[in-house]
């Protein structure tokens, strides 16, 4: 597993150039419907003969649009996260 941190403003080049599926979305758990997501993505890159990346966010996005703090929508820890998706072999 390779982590990637993008930051606004992009950089021009992220270092990942290789043709790749992204499964995108606030993976604020890792339920079913979640693996659901990463298992299509994950199916999607090996019929392109692609690689899989998952693209999510440290904060939920009501964030942006609602008043409410980061602290009210962290439901997991950055290594219990990192950790859960290293386990799912994506």
């Amino acid at each position: 597993m390779k982590i990637l941190r993008l930051h606004y403003p992009l950089a021009a080049d992220t270092g990942y150039p290789e043709k790749t599926v992204i499964a995108m979305g606030f993976f604020d758990g890792f339920h079913k419907g979640h693996q659901a997501v990463l298992q299509r993505a994950k199916d999607e890159a090996a019929q392109r003969g692609a690689k899989l990346a998952v693209l999510t966010y440290d904060h939920h996005p009501a964030l942006v649009y609602k008043k409410m703090t980061s602290h009210e929508k962290r439901y997991l820890t950055l290594l219990d996260y990192n950790w859960r998706y290293s386990k799912s072999s994506v």
